[in-house]
């Protein structure tokens, strides 16, 4: 777990500090930290899937000058 994601849990532990009654805006604080982790979780999820769609186009564009690469080259070198 990133860093920022383990702060914001670690802060919520701490918030309790050993007390066991959780009242209304104990929960309104619990919630409202969840919800920023959920927030910056979705939006590296989305940050991650468009590097995933340019790194899979860039594979087929590098394979396709890898192709024609070889092509040309032997053009060359049969004359």
């Amino acid at each position: 777990m990133p860093l920022e994601d383990r702060g914001a849990f670690k802060e919520i532990f701490d918030y309790f500090d050993g007390n066991n009654e959780i009242t209304d805006r104990d929960q309104k604080f619990i919630l409202t930290r969840l919800l920023e982790v959920k927030r910056k979780m979705l939006k590296k999820n989305d940050d991650l899937r468009k590097s995933q769609f340019i790194n899979y186009g860039a594979f087929f564009v590098s394979l396709v000058g890898i192709i024609l690469t070889v092509v040309f080259g032997l053009r060359l070198i049969g004359g």
